[in-house]
Formats: structure tokens, C-alpha cells, sequence
């Protein structure tokens, strides 16, 4: 290899010729000008890029330098490290340790790191831990604080920034491809941030969203302290998921049907093996329950829910978890309550709890055109038992909107559903009914008398004083 000779890069003799610095006050005395922290994240870049340039070493240090920068672009902790200790001696090695960074970087060298290497200015988002979402949209930065999101001060530098944030998001996640034949597409990184990229023609201008687990805390004691369920029942919840009813959790986008879903997974016996299938890593039962047995279970883009159904049947296990349901994971998420266990939890983007078996059923009959929606409503309205509801209300408060059961009379081939529970939103209180049907009474009886009877007895107790006024129960209407 012929090396050719190049002049060293030097700093601070850059800064004397071009003399770059952000104005003060007393901008006439020199000595009172500050160096321009942009300024010197272009210029250690290129001080980078020049101390690695290919000609000056060898192939193998080149391919080991590119591996070092690609895992640091990941947000591999130790290639971090690594770098923003290598960038830190540059500095020292310049003097140039004082000059003054953004108070959302833990220090000088690490603000050039996220700068060169990562997300550059949106890095603030971590100053905000307990913000759910985050988006970029163009150059502009925006949080959801409380409940609605706030555009930041900050801004990227220009739409070639936003570029190279997507760039980075592909080349780190194979699969995932965003270009005009395929304008968005969505993953989740390794540390559990869902995130989900528009361009043109989608979208007016690149947008990429950002959305995080805000609660580690998977208690009912925790979401009663959110107020998300009153404090009178949390051991009511803690019952009923011991119960190991099949139950569905649905609510739009951001309800907290997630995080209440992996408070029922906490609060069951550790000792029991759930399957959790879902598209693509989010849930994260593993990361989050350590000291839990839980195999986690992936479809591909195309839902593939025959196979992990096929390899679910040969994994012990003692019941399924089924996160997000869009389409054919209906079929995989109903055909694990009939594998001869019990204890099945789905979330799902419903509205109306009156329509949960039809719209279930649906998704199954568009997988499988030969099968009739009536057939598919009744297996439905057979297999589940539960259905629990969430809402977003003001200031980011989620909620439990309601509790109901699903019914089914194979004699009279009918369905209805039953609320147990419902909240009003006027009022700030929920409302309780203590007639349960015989059916899952029964259900529950048979699986552990105490807990029943303490469900039982709690929405008896509860109605007497905040009993539910209107009716109850609604039939489900089959249709052919």
C-alpha cells in the first residue's frame, strides 16, 4: 500500500486562520470569545477522519476501526465507551476541554460522540425519561411531555441530519428498508424504543416517531399510584389474574394496555411458562421478569402465525401471551385457548368491547376466506372470558374504561357480554355490577374457590355503594 503524505490536522491552528467563534457581549476584546461548540464537532470529525484516513494504516486496523464506529452507531455500551474516551483524549490532547456543550450531554466528549456518531441533538429525549413518545419531523425535535407534545428549542441541521439518522436505523437493523418504492416501515431497538419512519411521498417531510416503556414498576400497587385503577382494587386485580381467565386488553395507541398486561404476566406465579408471540421484539417479558422462564416467540412481516403456532405446541408451556394483534395473530392468539390451557392475555386496538368477537373474527376469515364469520364469532365468544378496556384522558392519565365478560350459550346459540366494571369520565369513579354469569362462575370455581369468592364478594361490597346504573349487558349479534 502506498501511503501518501498528508499534513497532520491540528485544531487549534484551524481555529487562529479561520478564527470561528460565537460572539459575546465584549466581542472587540478576543479574549472574550468563545469557541463554537458546532464548529468543533466538524472539526474533530475531520480530525477522526484523519487520524483513520486508509492510507495511513492497515487494511486490517481500517476493518477494525469501521467495526468499533458501526457498533458505537448502534449504541453498543462498549464501543461507546471506547470512543467517547478516545475523543476525550483528543481534546485534552487540543486544550480544549472548557469549551461549553448542550446540558442534555454528560460531558464535552460525549456530546461530540452523539454528535458524530449517534442522534446528535435529539439525544435531549433522555433527559425527559418519563416522556413515552418522541418525534422527528424534518429538522424540527418535539416531546410529549404531560400528556402533549412540545416542540424543543434544539432543532437538527438540516434535512442531509435526518438522513443519516435513518441511514443509521437501517444499517443496524437488517429487514428493515425505507425508501420511495416503500415509504415507512417500523422496528424496535435493542433497548426496547419502538420506533417508525415516514418519508415523501407518505409524508410531507421525514418523520420518525419514537415511543418507550416509561414504567418499570409492573405492579398494581404502581398503576393504582397513576391511577389508572382506584386503590380499593388492587387486590381485586390481583385475584382476578390468578384466575388465569383468557383475557384481551384493548385500547388505542398509548392507553397502557402493554404495561397492564405485563402487570396481570407480574403478578401471576413465577413459576408458570408463558409463550409470548408477537411480530417483532417489544414486550421485552424476559428483559423486564429475569427471573421468569418465558419463551419469546417472533412472526415475520407476514405474520407467520402457522409456524409459531406449530413450534408453540412443542414447547412446554402453560399459556400464551399474544401481543398486538393486527391480523391473522386472531387465529394464533384463539387457538391457544383451545390447546387445553388457560390463562391466554391479548392486547388489541379495540374500541367498543360489543365489537371484540366480530372484529377478531374478521382478521381470521380475511386469513382464511374459507371459513364463515358466524362460525368464527361463536368460537370467539366461547374461548374468551375477559375483556378489560383502557382509555388516555388529560395530561397523559390512562385508565381502565371497563371490565366485562364474555358470555356464550352453545343451547340457545347466542352471546352477550357483561360489564363487570365501567368508569365515568364526568364523575372520576368507577361503577361495579355483582352479577357475574353461572358460566364463569363456575369457570373460576373450579380453578380456585378463595380467589372467586374474594372477586365475588369485592364487586358485591363495591356496587352497594357505586353500583352500575345502566344496563349491563349488551348481546352479540351474529352475522353471516
Amino acid at each position: 500500500m502506498t501511503h501518501a503524505l498528508t499534513k497532520v490536522f491540528d485544531i487549534n491552528e484551524y481555529l487562529q486562520e479561520h478564527a470561528v467563534f460565537l460572539a459575546t457581549e465584549n466581542n472587540d476584546n478576543k479574549q472574550d470569545k468563545v469557541l463554537s461548540f458546532d464548529l468543533l464537532v466538524e472539526k474533530i470529525r475531520e480530525s477522526l477522519s484523519e487520524k483513520y484516513d486508509d492510507n495511513k494504516i492497515t487494511d486490517q486496523q481500517l476493518a477494525d476501526r469501521q467495526e468499533l464506529e458501526h457498533q458505537g452507531a448502534l449504541g453498543v455500551a462498549k464501543a461507546e465507551n471506547m470512543l467517547v474516551s478516545e475523543i476525550e483524549t483528543l481534546l485534552r490532547e487540543q486544550n480544549l476541554l472548557g469549551v461549553t456543550y448542550p446540558d442534555f450531554y454528560d460531558s464535552l466528549a460525549h456530546g461530540l460522540f452523539h454528535e458524530i456518531y449517534r442522534f446528535g441533538t435529539f439525544h435531549k429525549w433522555e433527559s425527559y425519561p418519563d416522556s413515552p413518545s418522541a418525534k422527528i419531523v424534518g429538522k424540527e425535535i418535539w416531546f410529549k411531555v404531560d400528556g402533549s407534545f412540545k416542540k424543543q428549542k434544539e432543532e437538527l441541521k438540516d434535512d442531509k441530519q435526518v438522513e443519516e439518522i435513518i441511514r443509521l436505523l437501517q444499517i443496524g437493523n437488517s429487514g428493515f428498508k425505507v425508501n420511495e418504492a416503500n415509504p415507512q416501515d417500523e422496528i424496535v431497538l435493542e433497548n426496547g424504543v419502538r420506533v417508525k419512519v415516514l418519508i415523501p411521498p407518505l409524508s410531507q417531510t421525514p418523520t420518525i416517531v419514537f415511543r418507550r416503556f416509561v414504567v418499570k414498576n409492573f405492579s398494581f400497587q404502581k398503576q393504582a399510584h397513576y391511577g389508572t385503577i382506584p386503590v380499593e382494587d388492587i387486590s381485586f386485580y390481583e385475584s382476578l389474574s390468578n384466575l388465569y381467565l383468557n383475557t384481551i386488553i384493548a385500547g388505542e395507541v398509548e392507553s397502557g394496555k402493554s404495561t397492564f398486561l405485563k402487570t396481570v404476566y407480574g403478578t401471576r406465579d413465577k413459576d408458570r411458562v408463558a409463550i409470548l408471540i408477537e411480530s417483532s421484539p417489544e414486550t421485552f417479558l424476559k428483559r423486564d421478569f429475569p427471573d421468569r422462564l418465558v419463551h419469546e416467540l417472533y412472526t415475520d412481516k407476514n405474520g407467520d402465525i402457522h409456524a409459531i403456532i406449530r413450534d408453540v405446541l412443542r414447547i412446554d408451556h402453560d399459556y400464551v401471551i399474544v401481543q398486538e394483534v393486527r391480523g391473522i395473530e386472531a387465529e394464533g392468539a384463539i387457538s391457544a385457548t383451545e390447546r387445553g390451557t388457560r390463562g391466554t392475555l391479548i392486547t388489541y386496538h379495540i374500541t367498543d368491547p360489543l365489537n371484540t368477537s366480530e372484529q377478531l373474527a374478521q382478521h381470521i376469515v380475511d386469513a382464511f376466506p374459507n371459513r364463515r364469520m358466524t362460525s368464527e364469532m361463536r368460537r370467539i365468544s366461547k374461548q374468551l372470558d375477559l375483556g378489560i378496556t383502557m382509555e388516555t384522558f388529560e395530561n397523559n392519565q390512562k385508565k381502565v374504561t371497563s371490565v366485562y365478560e364474555m358470555c356464550n350459550d352453545n343451547e340457545k346459540d347466542k352471546a352477550w357480554i357483561n360489564y363487570l366494571i365501567k368508569y365515568d369520565k364526568q364523575s372520576d369513579q368507577w361503577y361495579y355490577n355483582p352479577t357475574i354469569s353461572e358460566q364463569l362462575k363456575e369457570k373460576m370455581s373450579i380453578y380456585d374457590q378463595s380467589l372467586t369468592d374474594y372477586v365475588l364478594n369485592h364487586l358485591k361490597k363495591r356496587s352497594e355503594r357505586y353500583p352500575i346504573t345502566t344496563n349491563t349487558y349488551q348481546e352479540i349479534h351474529f352475522k353471516e
